[in-house]
């Protein structure tokens, strides 16, 4: 026990020894360990904002990212916004817009404005340019297929044509879907072109060169129509707007047989339009507003006289009659004025001054019957003495008087001839005259006659 006991305690001499180094070592490192530490700190202070930096520089991208889609659509454009290549959102209005960032989406923008293109040499003569007038182009005698365009007409005539296409994208979605832009023209002119084709196989010459068809509707509007279907039935997106004939002639060589056709139809026309013109306004000096619906009452009238339908007829006659003479209630526009009511009010004055003459000479012959029957010898002696003095009266009528001794006288002279011309002159005058108002008065009797010979009475 006593040997081990020193050798113990050298050890725990050696230990403190040990730990006083080790204390000395840290102390003396403690100055650098400073400096190490405030260089981490640095770094780690630069690492942060760089971290920091750098996150608000991913978010920075990430907003110019999500915000790269956001365009602005013009007036005269539509957009249609896809999502992995599927549309979204068609027909967007004009307007700042965003859509999910290319590849995940797009935002596509279109034009919808009118687009005009022209087919003005498919079916026209080589020989003559777009910009020529028809008057220019030279004649000839033959067409070459391969140069030279042309139609055949329904009646086996030849024709040539130029056209005007306006055209829109009228659905957006469906273009871009269908439709590549380089084919977009192509597209048109050739369905245009077919359309035009075979209207034009469907039309003779004559409704060609007028541009009307015989169901009212132009040559145009039906080759629009066809073209517009195929359109539609390929998905185009497209909406054809105007398609214009521009200029149609038929072949050169017939220009101006064609061009007399048309100058005489023409002048038919006119005359035909003067005609209704004349008419209407015929109809209306006669019978105004009314003039319509009187006529068509008078040819009901005429359909019901030859059918044989007497109660119709006397029905139609007598409406006529209320219209004519304003007895029945008429509206302003269909009221019957004119040279109509001017007739009625002559047929009336006439029936008036007809039954007053009448009824004057009844009157009369009646007051002399009376007079006859009390006293026939003054009525007999009166109405003699009335015819003499009526008879003395005439201009052809001398008198002379005599002596009252005197038994006979006799008196051979010549009547004068001056005196016997201006009788004969007179005389004939007043036949005159009274032929004259005989034949008025038969006019007027005519007035008031219906074609089928039934005198109207009032």
């Amino acid at each position: 026990m006593t040997d081990t006991a020193p050798d113990f305690e050298p050890k725990d001499e050696q230990s403190d020894a040990q730990r006083a180094a080790s204390v000395t070592l840290r102390a003396e490192s403690d100055g650098r360990d400073d400096q190490l530490e405030t260089a981490n700190q640095s770094l780690r202070d630069a690492l942060r904002i760089t971290y920091k930096l750098l996150q608000l520089g991913i978010f920075v991208v990430v907003l110019l990212y999500l915000f790269s889609s956001a365009q602005a659509i013009r007036e005269s454009e539509r957009g249609v916004a896809t999502v992995f290549g599927r549309i979204v959102e068609t027909d967007l209005e004009p307007g700042l817009r965003l859509s999910f960032p290319y590849p995940i989406g797009e935002l596509i923008r279109v034009r919808t404005g009118s687009k005009v293109i022209q087919e003005s040499q498919a079916f026209w003569p080589e020989s003559g340019r777009a910009g020529d007038s028809i008057e220019n182009l030279p004649i000839r005698n033959q067409l070459d297929p391969a140069t030279d365009g042309s139609h055949i007409t329904a009646d086996g005539n030849i024709a040539h044509t130029r056209w005007n296409i306006v055209y829109t994208r009228s659905e957006p979605s469906r273009f871009i879907t269908n439709i590549l832009p380089n084919d977009e023209e192509p597209i048109v002119h050739s369905i245009v072109r077919r359309a035009i084709i075979a209207t034009i196989a469907g039309v003779t010459i004559e409704e060609l060169l007028k541009s009307t068809t015989d169901d009212g509707s132009t040559v145009a509007a039906r080759a629009r129509r066809a073209a517009q279907i195929e359109l539609d039935r390929l998905g185009s997106g497209l909406r054809i707007e105007q398609l214009t004939l521009e200029d149609r002639i038929p072949p050169a060589t017939l220009r101006r047989a064609f061009n007399e056709v048309q100058s005489a139809q023409s002048r038919a026309n006119k005359a035909i339009e003067d005609a209704r013109t004349i008419s209407a306004e015929t109809l209306r000096s006669v019978a105004g507003l009314g003039a319509e619906r009187l006529f068509g009452l008078i040819e009901q009238y005429e359909s019901a006289i030859e059918s044989d339908d007497v109660e119709a007829a006397e029905e139609l006659l007598a409406l006529i009659h209320g219209l004519m003479d304003g007895s029945i209630d008429q509206d302003a526009s269909e009221r019957v004025t004119g040279e109509v009511t001017v007739i009625m009010n002559d047929a009336r004055r006439y029936r008036t001054e007809v039954v007053r003459t009448r009824r004057g000479q009844r009157d009369l012959f009646l007051a002399k019957l009376e007079q006859f029957e009390q006293n026939p010898l003054l009525t007999i002696f009166s109405s003699w003495d009335d015819a003499y003095g009526r008879f003395v009266q005439r201009d052809s009528v001398q008198q002379m008087l005599l002596p009252p001794s005197t038994d006979v006288i006799r008196l051979v002279i010549n009547q004068d001839p001056s005196i016997r011309k201006e009788l004969e002159k007179a005389r004939k005058l007043m036949d005159a005259l009274n032929a004259r108002e005989q034949a008025g008065r038969d006019r007027e009797r005519a007035r008031y006659r219906t074609e089928t010979g039934q005198r109207v009475e009032q």
